[in-house]
């Protein structure tokens, strides 16, 4: 969920910020950026919407989305 992080730090929020706007709190933001937690689906739609992104800009990481070209490629 790097892509979380950066997203966020890009539109110039920190953890506690993104949380209020969530409703969520800070710690659960630390939790996504650090892997030790995942957002739920309904979060990730908020996030999306949010930061105008697509949920696969949110969670895929640029492996992922390498991996994903060369299936689709086969």
């Amino acid at each position: 969920m790097n892509n979380i992080k950066h997203i966020r730090k890009t539109n110039g929020l920190t953890q506690q910020q993104l949380g209020d706007i969530l409703g969520l709190k800070k710690s659960t933001i630390c939790k996504w950026e650090t892997g030790n937690s995942n957002p739920d689906f309904k979060t990730l739609i908020k996030l999306s919407k949010y930061f105008k992104c697509t949920i696969d800009e949110l969670v895929l990481s640029d492996t992922d989305d390498v991996q994903i070209k060369l299936l689709n490629s086969i």
